[in-house]
């Protein structure tokens, strides 16, 4: 069996239930902790996550905004790579910057700007 082949799958061998379960157990574990470090909420953001992951750990924005980038218009940018970005508003806080592809729904997040001058509003 070569690296890439695996065990053939069975059904009925994962539980599905209990994979969601605890995966909002982590969820509420990360929250919990941050909480108690007594962690500003935005600083649990980190590049790559997902925007649901975002919303989950700190909660939703004051604003959002969503505009295309230069790259979309570029004949040759295979993957279609950061085609648009949306910006997550927190007033008095900060805002982080996400990157879409042209190919998926999925929106991760490539920087956070801390400023707490930050108004809120686009």
């Amino acid at each position: 069996m070569g690296a890439a082949e695996g065990k053939q799958y069975k059904k009925g061998s994962v539980d599905v239930a209990k994979l969601r379960n605890s995966n909002k157990k982590l969820k509420r574990k990360v929250a919990a902790s941050v909480k108690q470090e007594g962690k500003h909420g935005l600083d649990v953001v980190r590049e790559g996550m997902s925007l649901q992951e975002v919303y989950d750990l700190v909660g939703t924005p004051t604003a959002t905004t969503t505009h295309q980038t230069g790259k979309a218009w570029i004949p040759f940018n295979y993957g279609a790579k950061d085609v648009a970005r949306t910006i997550l508003l927190y007033k008095g806080e900060d805002r982080i910057i996400c990157s879409h592809g042209g190919y998926s729904s999925a929106s991760r997040v490539i920087e956070v700007v801390i400023d707490s001058g930050e108004t809120g509003y686009p």
